[in-house]
């Protein structure tokens, strides 16, 4: 296992690849998109 080097500035977990990382970003990008969408819905 190698050394994690990069940072998910959201939620602070660490990651060996930028690969590991951006799959695991995108979770971020569903979560913000559904607020999104939540806000819309209300007005």
């Amino acid at each position: 296992m190698g050394k994690k080097i990069i940072k998910c500035s959201q939620c602070e977990m660490e990651f060996e690849t930028g690969f590991d990382y951006r799959m695991h970003w995108e979770s971020h990008l569903d979560e913000y998109y559904k607020q999104i969408r939540d806000k819309e819905s209300e007005t």
